[in-house]
């Protein structure tokens, strides 16, 4: 396995069950809980907010699904 896939698998263990903010490559994020991740960082969240590029709409999600193509980057809340 890959140093950096080491790095990201052990990263994410450590905040699963914590909020994050996920901004994705088409402009919405999506902040909740993170629940599930796999290698190729497809996420499952919990008790989402979607947020559209402009920050006009919101839309709360029991569940979402992000496939890891679309994730620009992550953070913490």
């Amino acid at each position: 396995m890959n140093l950096f896939f080491k790095f990201q698998d052990n990263f994410l263990k450590k905040l699963k069950d914590n909020s994050i903010l996920i901004e994705c490559r088409k402009g919405f994020t999506c902040n909740g809980r993170l629940i599930k991740f796999d290698s190729q960082l497809n996420i499952f969240m919990e008790n989402s907010v979607v947020t559209n590029k402009d920050g006009t709409s919101f839309r709360e999600t029991k569940e979402i699904f992000l496939k890891g193509q679309l994730i620009k980057y992550l953070r913490i809340v």
